[in-house]
Order: C-alpha cells, then sequence, then structure tokens
C-alpha cells in the first residue's frame, strides 16, 4: 500500500513539474517573440544570459523564491543565493581579489585609449562608480569579506601613474559628507536617481574645467527638478534572487526637469520632452514592486539630439547600468550625446573618434562588473 501511494505522490510530482514546464515554455515564447518582459534584470553575476532569462520566466519562481526567502529572513540567515544582508539591511554581493597584474593590465588597456584620444585633442575622464559595499563602511557581517574596493584601488592607482584623468566617486560621496548608501538602492546593486544627479554635477564640473564645454548652472542645480517619491515601487535585482521576504521593497525617485525640453532620439526618430523620450515614470505601478530600473530608465542608453542644447557640444558615455541614472541629465547638457555599452568596447571606432571628434569622451564602469571581466576592456588596438 505504501508502495502505492509513494508511486502516486511521484507521478503527481512529476505532473505538476510538467504543467509548470509546459506553462514556463509558453511564456518564454512571449518573451522573445512577442517581446512581453517579466520582473528580471540579467547581470553578469546571475550567471548565463539565457539560462537567466528561462529562470525569468519560470512559472510561480516570485512565490517559490518570497517563500524561501521569508523562512531564511526567519531564521536569521544573513545570506541568500549569493547575496548578503549587510548590517545596515542593504543588500550586496562580496567579491574575491583580483590579481594585480590583471588589474594593473586593464589599467594600462584604459591609458591606451586616454593616449590615444589626448593626441586628437579629446578631452578623457574615467569614471569609477562605487560598489555596493562602502569602501568607507564595509558593514558587513561577521565572517564576510570583500575586496571590491581593493582591487578599484589598486585599478585607479595605475591610472593615476599613467596620468589618466578619473574621478572616484566614492571620494566625492565621501568628501561631500554623503553617505553612499543613502543614494543606492537597498534591493539593487545600482545607485538611484539622486546619486546619478550627484554624479552629474562632478561630471559637468569637469566638462566646464577641462573639456570646455559650456553647462548651464541651472542644469546642475537641484532646485530646477522635480523629485517625485513612488513609495513601494521597486525590488531591485539583488531582491530578485532573495525574494520580497528577505529583501523587502523600496520606493524610487525620479528627477524631471522643470523647464522646457524637446529631445530627439534618432535610432527610432523619436521626439518630445524629457518624460516622453528619456526618462519613463509612467511605468511606474506604486504597490506592484517590480524590478523597474531598466523600464523606467530603458531609453537613457540611447543617443539624443538636444533641440534646445545652448551649446553645440558632442560628448559620448561608454557606461554600463549605471550610466541610466547619470545619462538624462547629460542628454540635458550638451546638443549631441552618444551612448556606447561599456561591455563592448570594440564598438568604439577610430571612424568615430576622427569623424565627429567629439568635444569628450566619458568611461564609466562599475568594478564589480568590470574589473577582471574579460569583454571590459579591449582598448589596445588604439595604439598608435
Amino acid at each position: 500500500m505504501k508502495s502505492i501511494q509513494q508511486k502516486i505522490l511521484a507521478v503527481l510530482f512529476l505532473v505538476v513539474l510538467i504543467v509548470f514546464a509546459v506553462i514556463t515554455d509558453f511564456k518564454y515564447v512571449d518573451y522573445y517573440v512577442n517581446d512581453v518582459t517579466y520582473n528580471e534584470e540579467w547581470i553578469p553575476d546571475l550567471g548565463k544570459k539565457n539560462e537567466t532569462e528561462y529562470m525569468t520566466c519560470f512559472f510561480g519562481k516570485d512565490m517559490l523564491i518570497d517563500l524561501n526567502g521569508g523562512v531564511q529572513r526567519l531564521l536569521g540567515t544573513p545570506e541568500m543565493n549569493d547575496v548578503v544582508r549587510l548590517k545596515n539591511g542593504h543588500l550586496a554581493i562580496p567579491h574575491v581579489a583580483i590579481a594585480d597584474d590583471r588589474l594593473l593590465a586593464e589599467a594600462d588597456d584604459v591609458a591606451y585609449l586616454y593616449e590615444y584620444l589626448k593626441k586628437r585633442d579629446v578631452p578623457f575622464l574615467y569614471v569609477a562608480v562605487p560598489d555596493k559595499i562602502s569602501k568607507f563602511d564595509k558593514a558587513l557581517p561577521t565572517g564576510y569579506v570583500d575586496s571590491t574596493n581593493e582591487n578599484l584601488d589598486l585599478f585607479l592607482g595605475r591610472l593615476s601613474e599613467r596620468g589618466v584623468p578619473f574621478l572616484d566617486m566614492r571620494q566625492a560621496f565621501y568628501d561631500a559628507g554623503y553617505n553612499q548608501y543613502d543614494y543606492f538602492f537597498v534591493t539593487d546593486h545600482h545607485w538611484t536617481m539622486p546619486g546619478g544627479f550627484f554624479a552629474y554635477t562632478k561630471i559637468a564640473e569637469w566638462l566646464r574645467n577641462e573639456a570646455g564645454v559650456s553647462v548651464d548652472p541651472r542644469l546642475t542645480d537641484l532646485n530646477s527638478y522635480t523629485d517625485t517619491y513612488y513609495d513601494n515601487a521597486i525590488v531591485g535585482s539583488y531582491g530578485q534572487r532573495t525574494g520580497k521576504l528577505f529583501s523587502g521593497t523600496e520606493g524610487v525617485d525620479v528627477l524631471t526637469p522643470d523647464f522646457e525640453t524637446l529631445l530627439f532620439r534618432p535610432f527610432d526618430g523619436a521626439e518630445g520632452s524629457f518624460t516622453d523620450v528619456v526618462v519613463r515614470p509612467d511605468r511606474i505601478e506604486p504597490g506592484h514592486p517590480q524590478h523597474i530600473y531598466d523600464s523606467i530608465f530603458e531609453y537613457s542608453f540611447s543617443g539624443f539630439y538636444n533641440e534646445l542644447a545652448d551649446n553645440d557640444a558632442r560628448i559620448m558615455m561608454i557606461c554600463d547600468s549605471s550610466g541610466k541614472v547619470v545619462n538624462p541629465f547629460l542628454v540635458l547638457s550638451v546638443q549631441n550625446f552618444d551612448v556606447l555599452e561599456a561591455y563592448y568596447p570594440e564598438n568604439l571606432s577610430k571612424e568615430y573618434i576622427e569623424g565627429t571628434h567629439p568635444d569628450a569622451i566619458i568611461l564609466m564602469q562599475s568594478p564589480a562588473f568590470h574589473l577582471g571581466v574579460d569583454t571590459s576592456f579591449h582598448y589596445s588596438w588604439l595604439q598608435d
């Protein structure tokens, strides 16, 4: 009798798995064919992109992860799926030390880009985005170690030796008396839009002083923008891995200009205001937290022509997703804004540099997703 019951349970379990798999397959088709999006963002830490996309569509995934996360939270477990809850409640992923020779070689690769541009009178700036774990307050639970800031220190030290201009946003936050964590999402690895605005003001300062680009002081004044807070609106990429019962949910700030804007997006011909074509707060559903960072800021990875710009400057931003909350303000600052994903540096061509002769090129990277990553540093071909 017991054997029959076990067989029945086994069959029922297999039936449930098959049903889940079939529903997931249909959702997967929707994801690719009909461009239906789900609450997920792929980052290198999540593993292979196609596997992550399939798990994005897995039927009942969020419920199962939430339940598991709730149990882990009740047990007081500080870590789940490689995500660690810091002492201040923020979620983060610690990273290991990278070999010195590799970091030095990667910095040398950036130096090749700088030297190539310097010979052509194109100002260059490297912007180091802070890691989620602060250099000045790691807040790690007992027994955990993170080496990301030490990796970045060595990398930036080499840039300094090679004479490459750089902006260390870790130090910028600290020198301004700001707690870095206040400018990062709790459940995500990205900084918030106010954090991106602060970075923008520092980049704008460099554009004025070192690149000779006239940036309207009104644009770097926070009082020129409306900050709208959407409560209970987001669960970030780290929250995806732990579930809402482990991570919690949080709100999102969206800054929008209080002045007239008219912007043209060349890749699809869209034209309109800041909230029409650059930042899309209309995609937020308060009370239904999702991973909406990429949805709100999707188009800030696009090039733009600013029809109301007070200068004729052209700049290029080479950046990862951290740039999505910085780029919107740079779009407002110049007539022509070009952007290139930092994961594909080989797409930067000599033809672009020589043909357009931009007024500045900025390379901005988040250290945890680039240092030690094979695809992020390929500029040695620019050596003359």
